[in-house]
C-alpha cells in the first residue's frame, strides 16, 4: 500500500547536496541532483550502520558511507564502490507543487 510522507519543500534541499530526514522513524537521505530529487536508505548494507548526515554529493550524484567508504548512486541506490557488495534501498519521490513527499514503498 502506498504511503506518502511529506519530507519538506524544494527549498529545504540545496542543489548538489544530500540531507538526512526522518520518515516514519526511518533514516532517509534525500538528494537534490540538478533540481531532481532522489531518496535512499541511510542504512549501509556493508555493516548495517547509518551512513551519513548532511553534506555535498560526490561527483554530482554519489554519497559515501562515512564508516568504510562504500559509495552509492543516489538516483538508483546502486553500489559503485566497495567494500559493500550490495545496493541500497531507494524510494520514490512525489512532487506536489513545491512540496516533496516520500513514497515509503520501496522502488
Amino acid at each position: 500500500m502506498k504511503k506518502l510522507v511529506k519530507i519538506g519543500i524544494k527549498s529545504d534541499f540545496e542543489l548538489g547536496t544530500i540531507k538526512l530526514v526522518d520518515a516514519l522513524g526511518e533514516r532517509v537521505l534525500v538528494a537534490n541532483v540538478g533540481g531532481e530529487f532522489f531518496a535512499i536508505s541511510d542504512n549501509c548494507p556493508h555493516q548495517d550502520l547509518p551512513m551519513f548526515d548532511d553534506g555535498v554529493l560526490i561527483e554530482g550524484c554519489e554519497v559515501e558511507c562515512s564508516w568504510h567508504g562504500s559509495r552509492f548512486n543516489v538516483s538508483t541506490g546502486i553500489c559503485v564502490q566497495g567494500p559493500s557488495t550490495e545496493d541500497i534501498h531507494s524510494y520514490l519521490i512525489n512532487l506536489v507543487g513545491d512540496e516533496i513527499y516520500l513514497d515509503m514503498e520501496e522502488s
